[in-house]
């Protein structure tokens, strides 16, 4: 299973049924993608638009379960 954060751009993988991982990402809009890939060459994925935006504060974000 991986995450890209822009088209060829393969940010993570793990081998698995689940992912839990931190990612630097400057700020902007990011169109990623969730991939599963199974056993026999094929593949599910999942969209996702995730924006980062700079702070100064320390009000960091994490999602569990997209």
């Amino acid at each position: 299973m991986g995450i890209y954060t822009a088209p060829g751009v393969l940010a993570y993988t793990v081998n698995g049924t689940k992912l839990s991982t931190d990612l630097s990402l400057s700020p902007g809009t990011y169109n990623a993608t969730v991939e599963q890939w199974d056993h026999c060459g094929g593949a599910a994925t999942t969209p996702i638009t995730i924006k980062v935006i700079s702070s100064s504060s320390s009000s960091a974000k994490t999602f569990y379960n997209l």
